[in-house]
């Protein structure tokens, strides 16, 4: 591992955990959930010689600052403000999941902050819905169906007391359903910190208002950086959102992953590694000019 720092940074009025490592062309990483954490070192790892890579906990997540408010407006003004206080005037904006919807936001919001976007395991545009819940469950085991099916229940007749300890046992079985092939995966999916609900629940909610603007497909249809969106056959999430994304770009590109889940970097990690550093190589010459 190249040279790394890791330290909280006061940014848009609090403090946010922050980690970075590697050299060269300025890249951040936003993790999914909403509401989990970052866990996305090992895609650092894999561009650190190519790459100044940023990774950090969003409000309200892991070891940053738990204050409000938790809405897309707030979430695309702290990223920013990483922005400024790393001291770079453009960089490549990458998310995995949910951390994708907050890249292409942050795009739209500030595009001439954007020399790049990269999107991993993306829903695009399209809100996770009725597909995706069938594709869970196909991929799970009877026990584990059953199991999903109970927890659903006891959801429904919870009080407000238990219902985080009954999503979360939720989500866990939904992590398995993730990856194309347990069996065959170096890792579990994992967030090192519990997930903040109010955090999912808020942003998700504002996220689904967010791609209901009229306009937002003409937006889109005007970002003209480089883009790369990588999705993996094995998935439960349909390609469909992810695929309409990249054929809106102007300069979208669309890699798709071979027997690979929601998370590729415990399942076929070199695949995905050589798609983000030949994405990442293309901005070396604009990076020597800059410096």
């Amino acid at each position: 591992m190249l040279a790394w720092r890791k330290e909280y940074i006061h940014a848009n009025g609090i403090r946010l955990w922050t980690e970075q490592q590697g050299e060269y062309v300025p890249l951040v990483l936003c993790h999914g959930g909403p509401g989990a954490c970052d866990n996305l070192a090992p895609v650092a790892e894999m561009i650190e010689d190519i790459a100044r890579v940023y990774r950090y906990d969003q409000r309200g997540c892991g070891k940053s600052d738990a204050t409000p408010p938790y809405d897309l407006n707030t979430y695309l003004a702290d990223l920013d403000a990483l922005r400024i206080a790393w001291n770079h005037e453009r960089w490549i904006v990458a998310g995995h999941s949910w951390g994708a919807s907050l890249a292409l936001a942050y795009a739209l919001r500030h595009t001439g902050r954007v020399a790049g976007l990269i999107l991993i395991s993306t829903n695009g545009l399209e809100i996770q819905n009725v597909e995706y819940e069938r594709n869970c469950e196909a991929k799970l085991s009877f026990t584990d169906f059953e199991k999903l099916q109970k927890l659903r229940c006891l959801y429904r007749n919870s009080s407000s007391s238990t219902r985080e300890s009954i999503q979360e046992e939720i989500l866990q079985l939904k992590l398995k359903a993730d990856l194309a092939d347990p069996a065959t995966a170096i890792g579990f999916p994992h967030f090192p910190c519990r997930m903040n609900y109010s955090v999912n629940r808020l942003l998700t909610e504002d996220w689904e208002k967010f791609l209901q603007q009229e306009n937002i497909e003409k937006r889109i249809k005007n970002l003209t950086m480089p883009t790369l969106i990588v999705h993996g056959t094995g998935d439960p999430r349909p390609p469909r959102g992810a695929l309409r994304l990249a054929n809106l770009l102007p300069l979208g590109e669309f890699v798709s992953l071979p027997n690979v889940g929601h998370y590729p970097w415990l399942e076929r990690p070199t695949l995905l590694k050589n798609a983000l550093r030949t994405f990442i190589k293309r901005f070396e010459e604009w990076w020597k000019e800059k410096e």
